[in-house]
């Protein structure tokens, strides 16, 4: 009987670690968030600007914003910022509040995601920035980041 129950509840510690696990994810702030967390303690952080529209945005979120090794580093050592480069939503980011531009009777882009996103005149998706506390760029990917990838960047921009 107590071997029995022993195995129930190795079983059942095993398999709920491994579901929580599962539901662990980046823990995204908004941008007054963002603002607050680095006046109390300031740290990198990463931008991730995409669309609803972008399957290579959905790939991202699934594939790298999923893997629980990206989960873990982002979340322990950056704070994560993620937007809508389509959102209609005025952004107040490092001293500057950013407003929508309409471009069209239904499209537009976000100024933010302009300044932001912007290399060699072109705004592709996803893009990924890591600045530093300072809100300087260090680092910028335009497309696609397998987790790999981004582990290796980050790791390396902890180091310095």
């Amino acid at each position: 009987m107590k071997t029995k129950y022993l195995f129930f509840l190795v079983f059942f510690l095993y398999f709920s670690s491994k579901i929580k696990a599962q539901n662990r994810a980046i823990t995204w702030l908004n941008p007054l968030q963002l603002a607050d967390s680095m006046r109390a303690k300031p740290k990198s952080i990463l931008i991730y600007i995409h669309t609803s529209w972008c399957n290579y945005c959905k790939m991202q979120e699934k594939q790298t914003f999923g893997n629980e090794e990206v989960i873990s580093k982002l979340n322990e050592d950056f704070y994560a910022f993620a937007f809508d480069a389509e959102s209609k939503e005025s952004i107040y980011f490092a001293g500057k509040t950013y407003h929508y531009q309409a471009n069209g009777a239904n499209t537009g882009l976000h100024e933010l995601a302009t300044f932001l996103a912007t290399k060699n005149g072109q705004i592709s998706y996803p893009t990924l920035l890591i600045l530093n506390e300072k809100f300087e760029l260090l680092y910028r990917n335009v497309g696609f980041m397998a987790a790999t990838d981004l582990i290796n960047v980050v790791e390396v921009i902890k180091k310095h």
